[in-house]
């Protein structure tokens, strides 16, 4: 939607996610209030990952402004702190970090550092990957820019059935035939770059069928492993970079959903949930390989985890850890399962539910209804949700992960009765 702007200065980027577009006065924990009183539950937003509003973020970062919020050309121990915090929470092997403002600049860095690396230039991702929006980051983003915008060094790959027992063999398969017309093309490939949760891809997870005429939901395991496809990577000579912007900080009931795939990545960038709404992210990285690229190369950026930031980085860590995260995304997913069996067992469409912690995916696409109907018709109930995956027809819920099993009942009594 354009044109809702009181501002006349914003251009056609600039778009609203409903109609009448959301105007926010104030927000709490997963609920969101508009201008005019209505209250709004949550259920897309990652960003702020310990709540809207959280009061420990804000003391936090108030007191860092209050103090001095420099660059880091100088020390502050604040931000040391952090990194220190952060870093004991990293997957084996990655022992280096650099802080970013954005999971599209973290992306963007994440290149430079394989091709420094490798001395190859290509990049493989999937063919509905999302990984940024600067120059590099929307080159290897089909979702932004469309496949026929995707530039000579950059091949894709197609997501094999997500509930699949065989993807991680068919992914392998694709990367090793995807690095080889790299390679014949004189890039090489310099890495693989995956979501994690491969969110705009529809989102990799266990699966629950709601189909009408079955009293119970049929279920699938989620995919255990990708080792085999990291392998086929490396084996062509090439890094396994994990895109952990939406999928990382508990999100499917590991610190780093990567962790639960059977994967070890080479790097690992993180943004979005990471200071709950203020600019900070970056990526973690073997030593060897980021140890290299500052020999090489100068990365300095002036705004990326300054003390204020890095206050409310750690903060969400503490935070998180309060509310008993990680573990208790795993209680919440099976929460919302729970009332989504209850609400949507009579239902007259067919409906899969892919659920990773609660990185959750709403599969409409045999349901006779299009995502972005569904979508808006939600809003007009009072619940906020997104869409992904091929068509748009995968419903995208991404609530705070300060979320109550009582309003993510509420989310799937909504859905029941939207689809009813």
């Amino acid at each position: 939607m354009r044109g809702f702007r009181t501002s006349g200065f914003f251009g056609p980027n600039y778009r609203s996610f409903y109609s009448p577009p959301l105007r926010v006065a104030f927000a709490q924990g997963a609920v969101i209030t508009a201008d005019d009183g209505t209250a709004y539950l949550d259920a897309y937003n990652n960003v702020p990952v310990v709540g809207h509003s959280n009061q420990a973020v804000a003391d936090a970062v108030h007191a860092a402004l209050a103090r001095a919020n420099t660059h880091t050309r100088y020390v502050d121990a604040t931000v040391d702190a952090y990194a220190d915090k952060l870093g004991a929470l990293m997957p084996g092997g990655l022992g280096r970090l650099i802080f970013t403002c954005s999971g599209s600049e973290a992306n963007d860095l994440a290149l430079q550092i394989a091709r420094n690396a490798t001395g190859k230039t290509g990049v493989i991702v999937t063919d509905g990957a999302y990984h940024g929006t600067t120059t590099t980051a929307a080159a290897i983003s089909p979702s932004l820019i469309g496949l026929d915008s995707i530039p000579d060094w950059v091949e894709t790959v197609p997501v094999p059935d997500l509930a699949s027992s065989t993807f991680d063999a068919e992914l392998e398969d694709s990367v090793a035939q995807a690095a080889a017309k790299l390679d014949q093309r004189g890039h090489g490939a310099a890495a693989l770059v995956l979501d994690s949760a491969f969110t705009s891809d529809g989102i990799l997870a266990g699966t629950t069928t709601f189909s009408p005429g079955h009293d119970q939901p049929q279920t699938s395991a989620a995919t255990a492993s990708l080792a085999q496809t990291a392998a086929a990577i490396r084996q062509a000579g090439g890094l396994f970079i994990a895109d952990e912007v939406q999928a990382g900080f508990c999100r499917t009931g590991t610190w780093w959903a990567i962790s639960a795939l059977g994967v070890e990545p080479d790097l690992l960038t993180m943004g979005k949930p990471m200071a709950n709404g203020l600019p900070l992210a970056g990526l973690a990285g073997r030593a060897d390989l980021i140890d290299a690229f500052g020999s090489k190369q100068r990365y300095f950026n002036t705004f990326a985890a300054g003390p204020a930031v890095c206050a409310a980085g750690a903060a969400v860590l503490d935070e998180l850890d309060r509310i008993g995260m990680p573990q208790r995304t795993g209680q919440l997913e099976e929460d919302l399962l729970g009332h989504l069996a209850q609400a949507l067992g009579a239902s007259r469409r067919s409906i899969t539910v892919r659920t990773f912690g609660l990185m959750i995916g709403i599969d409409l696409s045999a349901a006779d209804v299009t995502g972005a109907d569904i979508k808006q018709a939600m809003y007009e109930n009072g619940v906020l949700v997104g869409t992904t995956g091929p068509g748009g027809n995968t419903l995208k819920l991404r609530p705070p992960l300060a979320i109550t099993p009582g309003q993510l009942e509420r989310i799937a009594n909504v859905l029941a009765g939207t689809l009813a």
